[in-house]
């Protein structure tokens, strides 16, 4: 396959963040706030707090494993290449930006995006330089607060009612219909694996995305979103290190569903014994039939016993 031909996922971790958070390529950061928080925001307004740098996840990673080398073929720390936040966080002039890529499964992902939702709305308390005074010159510290909006985008589906790819949560008194006197906090999700979207260009992100494709008729920085994360426009050390977190991703998921599968199999023999045991209990027939209506394979005929013996039970072997 040539370079042109190699397909890599775009939401790979580095990709990801390559693709919204190059400062020399902000139109796409700015297509990207108009397209799903409804803010015409101009370039030289939009700040980003962690711009992309090919440098800085080298020398985390090197940083935190434990072979001090730049060969992305050697590291094997699965935990460490795991590490990197995939969040970024934009600065405009009317509030503060929060994008997240959430691609596996999470059962806490709901209250960790709102938990990031709010460290970030308190962390600009008290901000220096940033507070309103009064007439003496003293600060009101509160008044540094400021609106922040979440974009969450998961690759799973969280809110199964319906069939809208966006959901924005927002405080609102539905008794009285009433809204705060500004959007302090706005806290959103894209599902990518639903195609309701709420306008023509989320529907190009989705695909983008989903396939690191382009419609024909997308605007020109989706375009330019595409060409960042092209595999023939990565230098040599992005492509090393994409290749390390896909491994690393592969390796933790494998891990992840093993032990699941062998947890679920530990628990369902664990069932078939207590369903035997109960079978005895109840019906005073031998081992042999109460593991036979339990469905409880003849190699856990010992650990059947050994829980009849525990609870004073007594029983017949055939």
């Amino acid at each position: 396959m040539s370079e042109s031909e190699t397909r890599i996922d775009p939401l790979n971790d580095l990709l990801f963040k390559k693709m919204l958070a190059t400062d020399s390529q902000k139109t796409v950061l700015q297509g990207f706030i108009k397209d799903f928080f409804n803010i015409q925001a101009a370039l030289n307004e939009i700040i980003l707090v962690t711009p992309y740098s090919i440098k800085s996840y080298k020398e985390y990673f090197l940083a935190n494993g434990d072979k001090k080398t730049d060969d992305f073929d050697n590291l094997k720390e699965i935990s460490v290449l795991r590490e990197t936040l995939r969040d970024v966080t934009v600065v405009i002039n009317t509030a503060d930006l929060l994008i997240e890529l959430q691609i596996y499964h999470d059962k806490y992902f709901i209250v960790r995006s709102l938990y990031y939702l709010c460290d970030r709305f308190c962390a600009n308390y008290n901000m220096p330089g940033k507070m309103e005074l009064d007439k003496e010159g003293n600060p009101y510290r509160y008044s540094s607060l400021r609106p922040v909006y979440a974009m969450n985008i998961v690759k799973r589906e969280y809110f199964s009612q319906d069939e809208d790819a966006i959901h924005i949560f927002k405080f609102y008194d539905k008794e009285h219909e009433l809204t705060l006197n500004k959007e302090y906090l706005m806290l959103g999700y894209f599902e990518l694996l639903k195609k309701k979207v709420q306008n023509t260009n989320q529907g190009y992100w989705r695909t983008l995305f989903l396939t690191g494709t382009v419609a024909a008729d997308a605007p020109d920085y989706i375009n330019l979103a595409k060409n960042l994360i092209d595999f023939v426009n990565l230098d040599e050390d992005e492509r090393k290190m994409v290749s390390a977190i896909e491994r690393a991703e592969a390796n933790y998921h494998s891990i992840i569903g093993t032990a699941y599968d062998e947890g679920h199999d530990d628990g369902e023999v664990k069932k078939g014994i207590r369903a035997a045991v109960n079978n005895v209990i109840m019906f005073h027939c031998s081992i042999s039939v109460a593991m036979e209506a339990a469905e409880l394979d003849s190699k856990y005929r010992d650990e059947v016993i050994s829980e009849l013996k525990k609870r004073n039970i007594f029983f017949t072997e055939e």
